[in-house]
């Protein structure tokens, strides 16, 4: 195995991770916003 395809390997690796991240914050983002959007400070409901 040559550097070339070494680095290929691990560029895609990190582009993996990074994604799984992005989908897990984005999910969690989701969660939070469904969370605040439902009730407002004083316990109030929004919708």
């Amino acid at each position: 195995m040559n550097t070339y395809t070494l680095v290929g390997g691990r560029q895609r690796a990190a582009m993996l991770f990074a994604q799984h991240d992005l989908g897990k914050a984005a999910g969690f983002l989701t969660i939070v916003t469904q969370f605040y959007t439902r009730s407002d400070a004083t316990g109030h409901d929004i919708t």
